[in-house]
């Protein structure tokens, strides 16, 4: 028997903790115990000779393997079976690349009048029938992203939806929509059309802070700020049992400011159909100061009652890792991550007017990236690395890993340990 490649050992307070990123098994190391595992662990069968009790509760626990075991390969092959599955369908639209609205910090390259064609609304519908009925599907999840969606509701929008809807009743598949959307166009109207068609819905909508930092940033060509529609909609569509995650997009300046923004979007009866999301916006540098702001309003969260028990399974993937989630532009092209200006060169495929995708080189480099880079392969972390493809692409030829360093992984356990048990007090 082999010391697992994905034991830690951390301190917490005058004790040790045991860890394994891989099952997410813990055990406190009193009395020495550490000790021993530290002398021992390139040594099981010395370690089973003065101690069986222990290395006993270390074979059940998985901790310790047979000397054959190729940990990385199982893991990888379990993701992969995980990722080609048949059972779901991750569909992300862009309907446009166009928005109603500037926001000094967004990173996408907005097309003017840009809207899906009548020859890319057949390709998608094709794609979609062709997936619905030649494979097992027992759910799939429709996204629209963008740009702004709700630009295009009634013309391109609603019609999709409601033509997926019929192919998933008759082929008995749940269908569940979701929007990430500034909401200024989410109107009681377009809530009322939506609630008719008796599907599950879920929006992200960013808050820039209260009204006075939202309409600085977020405000019609005329200047006139959109907090007080974006508010109203928001509570109107929430009534109706729509579930809304709030994006709190903060900086050091605006960060406490979302007190208010909290005190206004809490103060409604359907209120557990919200969660907030702090996002430090990708040009802010991170601080200690703006830590302990982020902290602050977690407990300031937590104290109105707004903060909600997640389900944290331990193992963490990006939805663009996954093979059964693809992002389909308003022309066709194929990318894997919204998180992208969608330029031409990134494509990862092209979909046809068949329905089928024909994926290119950076498709293929981005499935290289998941599973053959040394450097995670060599990890005892890479069962909960938070690491999309989308970075490890810039790893292909690196020895090492050029994100964490050795020195950080604790703190990244620890982190993960409090995620996965509550309870637990780690230090």
């Amino acid at each position: 028997m082999k010391w697992s490649l994905y034991n830690f050992i951390i301190r917490n307070g005058s004790d040790y903790l045991l860890y394994n990123s891989l099952t997410n098994e813990l055990m406190a190391c009193v009395g020495g115990i550490n000790s021993l595992l530290n002398e021992y662990k390139n040594n099981m069968d010395g370690l089973k000779q003065i101690h069986s009790e222990l290395y006993n509760y270390l074979d059940a626990q998985k901790f310790i393997v047979s000397d054959e075991t190729d940990e990385a390969k199982q893991f990888i092959e379990h993701q992969k079976a995980t990722d080609t599955s048949n059972d779901s369908l991750r569909i992300i639209i862009n309907p446009t690349l166009d928005c109603n609205l500037r926001c000094w910090y967004c990173y996408e390259k907005h097309r003017e009048g840009s809207t899906i064609h009548n020859d890319v609304d057949l390709a998608i519908k094709t794609f979609i029938k062709k997936e619905i009925e030649d494979k097992s599907l027992k759910s799939l999840s429709l996204s629209f992203f963008g740009g702004e969606p709700l630009m295009h509701f009634r013309k391109q929008v609603l019609p999709l939806i409601l033509y997926t809807k019929e192919l998933c009743i008759t082929h008995k598949v749940k269908l569940k929509c979701s929007f990430t959307t500034n909401a200024v166009l989410l109107t009681p109207n377009v809530t009322e059309l939506l609630a008719n068609t008796k599907l599950e819905y879920h929006f992200q909508v960013p808050f820039d802070g209260d009204r006075d930092f939202h309409d600085s940033i977020k405000k019609h060509p005329n200047g006139t700020g959109t907090y007080d529609t974006v508010l109203q909609n928001v509570k109107y569509a929430a009534s109706k049992g729509f579930a809304f995650t709030i994006r709190c997009n903060y900086t050091d300046k605006n960060i406490l400011s979302f007190k208010k923004a909290i005190d206004d979007l809490s103060n409604i009866d359907s209120k557990e159909n919200l969660v907030f999301s702090l996002q430090r916006i990708w040009q802010e540098e991170d601080s200690s100061e703006l830590d302990n702001k982020e902290k602050e309003m977690l407990l300031y969260l937590r104290n109105k009652g707004l903060t909600k028990p997640t389900e944290y399974k331990g193992i963490f993937q990006c939805y663009a890792d996954k093979e059964n989630c693809i992002v389909i532009n308003y022309n066709g092209d194929i990318y894997k991550c919204t998180a992208n200006d969608f330029l031409p060169e990134k494509k990862e495929g092209i979909l046809n007017s068949n329905g089928v995708i024909t994926y290119n080189s950076l498709y293929e480099k981005r499935m290289k990236a998941k599973y053959a880079l040394k450097p995670c392969l060599e990890c005892n972390i890479l069962p909960i690395c938070m690491i999309c493809t989308q970075k490890r692409l810039k790893m292909i030829n690196e020895e090492k890993c050029i994100y964490i360093k050795e020195k950080d992984k604790p703190d990244i356990i620890r982190d993960h340990i409090r995620r996965i048990y509550k309870e637990t007090d780690i230090t």
